[in-house]
């Protein structure tokens, strides 16, 4: 599992969870999940 915090100047916040899968030496997501960040 990976967690990505992503922020742009004047926006809000938000949090990107992506569910991953090694096959054959080769990383997929399989799964991705998001939300806001809350203060």
């Amino acid at each position: 599992m990976a967690k990505v915090e992503i922020a742009a100047p004047g926006n809000t916040p938000y949090i990107d969870y992506f569910m991953l899968l090694k096959t054959k030496g080769k990383w997929t997501i399989i799964h991705k999940m998001f939300t806001k960040k809350t203060k």
